[in-house]
């Protein structure tokens, strides 16, 4: 893998969050929202993905790296907003210790039916490209952020 802190990583095991802002919420909403997580993230991965739950022994494997998918829709001035952020949950890599940081939040405005799942798609994709090493372009910097 091109990325040298997934090193040692032999599955990716997706925990799906879903619901009202600082709660710890499950059930179809969050089953749902993990659907369409794998649906992306397996596409080219080189190790198996699966959607996992609190609980699961699976969690603690060795070589079993967690994606956090935490999403809520929230009430903005213009609108509902569906809100989502995910970060790879893994000790190992180059070093023993964790990954600190994860994907920017994306934003898509909220809709029901078919127009809404495509925005949702395109909010949980650009996540899933900003830390997923087999969907990241190579190199590539942040603009903006210094004058070189």
């Amino acid at each position: 893998m091109r990325d040298p802190s997934w090193r040692g990583v032999k599955q990716m095991l997706v925990l799906a969050q879903y619901g009202p802002a600082g709660m710890v919420a499950g059930g179809v909403e969050s089953d749902a929202l993990c659907a369409e997580v794998l649906a992306l993230a397996k596409h080219g991965a080189p190790v198996s993905v699966a959607c996992t739950h609190i609980g699961d022994r699976a969690l603690a494997a060795p070589g079993a790296l967690v994606l956090v998918v935490q999403a809520s829709v929230t009430q903005q001035p213009h609108g509902a907003v569906f809100a989502v952020t995910a970060r790879p949950d893994y000790q190992g890599g180059l070093e023993p210790a964790g990954i600190r940081f994860g994907a920017a939040p994306r934003l898509a405005a909220w809709r029901e039916g078919p127009a809404g799942a495509a925005a949702r798609a395109v909010a949980l994709d650009a996540a899933l490209n900003d830390i997923l090493p087999w969907r990241r372009p190579p190199g590539g910097r942040a603009p903006g952020l210094t004058e070189e």
